[in-house]
């Protein structure tokens, strides 16, 4: 499966897991082109979903790529959440940031 988000004009951010949730691709920013994918297309169906997967799906003509409107909530997140917590696997949220994927570039003088 391989969540994708927009991130303007041809890029996403987006990564690939295996149906257990073990990561195959780690979470990237992508400029998507028609051979994005192809090297994990090749062995395998990926389902792809998320705001981002409409861009994909314009310009993918591999077989084996599936698009879903797939609409998640934290709701969701419940049973993961709660399998860390009972794994007592927590984030030190006063050593924890943000991964935004690219660095950010200001203009300010």
């Amino acid at each position: 499966m391989c969540p994708m988000i927009d991130a303007r004009r041809m890029e996403v951010f987006a990564a690939v897991y295996d149906q257990e949730l073990h990561e195959i691709m780690s979470p990237q920013n992508l400029v998507i082109d028609e051979n994005s994918f192809s090297h994990i297309l090749s062995g395998t169906n990926v389902c792809f979903f998320g705001n981002g997967s409409k861009k994909f799906q314009q310009v993918c003509t591999n077989v084996n790529a599936e698009f879903k409107d797939v609409h998640y909530t934290a709701e969701h997140m419940i049973s993961l959440s709660y399998k860390q917590f009972s794994e007592g696997v927590f984030t030190n949220l006063a050593y924890s940031e943000p991964f935004y994927g690219k660095d950010f570039y200001s203009t300010f003088k």
